[in-house]
């Protein structure tokens, strides 16, 4: 409830800057500019958990119109792939990890395609796919905070954005982000028999 009433001040007070004052650059809408300021208000927080807690009660961004998302997991067996892969790699600073990332808490990544209706692309030659890690520094936000850039992408590149879900610090410990993030690309690798595509060029991901 607090949370819910310092976000309400927020919007107000921000509402009323706007209109009064101008937006801090000619270019910002009122939406633009409410955005960077609770992006601005995650800092004036002294923890991390806090932050966080603020990040939730983000609204999810809205979905450009004419795109659609399907939301899915993907199964943990990529992240066994997954793991044989970062312990070659991180063999030489396994002194100083926490192998805590291994222990898989849940039943998969929380994950979505971003797609407009009707693309053609499980049909098409080239299969454009842009695999979308969404920011917050691996600490906060979520994939849904995201939508209008990851549809937006999906409209103007013509192509399929996979976004997922990765596991965020500091309650999992490194390298649980960069885990999640291998086992969303080895899925377009080889994805199971029922995600309804082949397996992917690598050429053809970004």
């Amino acid at each position: 409830m607090v949370e819910f009433l310092k976000q309400l001040l927020l919007l107000i007070s921000i509402t009323i800057k706007h209109y009064l004052n101008g937006p801090p650059r000619p270019s910002w809408n009122l939406r633009v500019h409410i955005f960077w300021a609770k992006i601005a208000s995650l800092f004036n927080y002294k923890t991390i958990e806090e932050m966080q807690r603020a990040s939730f009660s983000f609204r999810p961004a809205p979905v450009q119109a004419g795109v659609v998302i399907n939301e899915f997991k993907i199964d943990n067996k990529y992240r066994n792939e997954a793991k044989v892969h970062l312990d070659k790699i991180l063999k030489p600073y396994e002194h100083v990890l926490d192998s805590e990332w291994k222990n898989l808490k849940d039943d998969g990544i929380i994950s979505q395609w971003v797609q407009v209706p009707n693309d053609g692309w499980e049909k098409g030659g080239v299969k454009k796919t842009i695999l979308y890690l969404h920011g917050g520094g691996y600490f906060f936000f979520t994939k849904e905070t995201y939508n209008s850039i990851t549809s937006s992408l999906a409209k103007i590149a013509n192509a399929r954005v996979l976004v997922i879900n990765y596991r965020l610090a500091p309650q999992n410990q490194f390298p649980a982000a960069l885990h999640d993030a291998l086992a969303a690309y080895l899925y377009l690798l080889n994805p199971p028999k029922d995600a309804g595509f082949e397996p992917l060029n690598p050429k053809n991901i970004v």
